[in-house]
């Protein structure tokens, strides 16, 4: 199958001649992996990208590596008849900024620097994830879940008034079909160190940004915001970094052979961002939609964990918002 805003089978490609000139954008773990994709794509349309991510260091160095890469008018950055939305990078179009996604109060600094350099957002990449073994975060929550769901969370919220202001924007929440083999770990979402295995909780915290993305997806209509979940598929990336288990480093072996790449793994985030096509709280993969599993399109399992997730990260979204000014509602507080 092949549109005009996409080509290829197996792999698809966004072929959508977009150019994002001025647009502020955020991408969390922009330094490596399918973030640091994200990065070079958007930021070779023209967009301004926002690299947030835990180390400086490595950010910068990514940085550097573009500029180096993309930065001149090579045969490489020039325009294409198949890819004429492409420009050499400037070195101002790539801003570093940090953030521990493992920490709350990092987050909330992250934010309050945002807002002091910036009226408007265009496009939110909630991007970063790990793999690890048992840990709990200084905020008390298990370390998968705090990373890969609760911050984003935290994020996405308090970056709404400036999304708002830049409308129309998008939120584009990073996850995988893992999600349909989570379980929600009730009642507070953290799964005890006696059960805990590294993939379990990992395909929790999908499940869970899974069900937020497409509540808040739906929460979101007409409000110039659209929020919906992607999954770049199987891609060689560091997400397994941070554990010890054996599964995982031979998982990582795997990666390096059998995967696609993360060039290709980000078309779908691509599109995401710039079809016109998608629909609020979508799930997409590969290009094209793909179907929220069952507990996903539980109404009522959906609205708790939409509402539980605001609870642990210390928002307050008012639960009844669906049927007049959602926007406002979402960010009275």
């Amino acid at each position: 199958m092949q549109t005009s805003e996409t080509s290829g089978w197996w792999n698809r490609s966004c072929k959508i001649n977009k150019v994002l000139n001025g647009k502020i954008i955020i991408v969390t773990g922009a330094n490596t992996g399918h973030g640091l994709a994200l990065t070079t794509d958007l930021a070779r349309r023209g967009g301004h990208v926002i690299m947030a991510c835990r180390s400086v260091d490595r950010a910068n160095t990514s940085r550097d590596m573009l500029i180096a890469q993309y930065g001149t008018e090579t045969a490489a950055t020039k325009p294409t008849a198949t890819a004429s939305y492409f420009r050499p990078i400037h070195p101002d179009q790539l801003e570093v900024e940090q953030v521990d996604l493992s920490s709350f109060s990092s987050v909330r600094d992250f934010v309050q620097r945002i807002q002091k350099k910036y009226t408007q957002i265009h496009y939110l990449f909630n991007n970063a994830g790990i793999v690890c073994d048992y840990a709990i975060s200084e905020d008390g929550h298990e370390m998968t879940m705090a990373v890969n769901h609760l911050a984003h969370v935290l994020l996405t919220v308090l970056l709404l008034p400036l999304l708002h202001a830049g409308a129309p924007s998008r939120i584009v929440f990073i996850g995988s079909r893992s999600q349909y083999m989570g379980r929600l770990v009730k009642p507070d979402l953290i799964m005890p160190r006696s059960r805990y295995r590294p993939y379990a909780a990992y395909c929790q915290s999908k499940l869970a940004t899974g069900m937020f993305a497409k509540e808040l997806g739906m929460r979101l209509r007409d409000t110039g915001i659209l929020a919906c979940y992607v999954d770049p598929g199987p891609i060689d990336t560091e997400i397994v970094r941070d554990t010890r288990m054996l599964k995982a480093k031979v998982a990582k072996t795997l990666m390096h052979w059998f995967f696609k790449s993360a060039d290709k793994g980000a078309q779908t985030a691509i599109y995401a961002a710039l079809s016109e096509n998608i629909q609020p709280g979508g799930f997409y993969f590969n290009c094209r939609p793909c179907g929220h599993g069952r507990q996903a399109n539980d109404a009522k399992e959906s609205e708790w964990l939409f509402t539980k997730s605001c609870e642990l990260v210390g928002v307050d979204i008012p639960l009844d918002n669906k049927e007049s000014q959602p926007f406002k509602l979402l960010i009275s507080n």
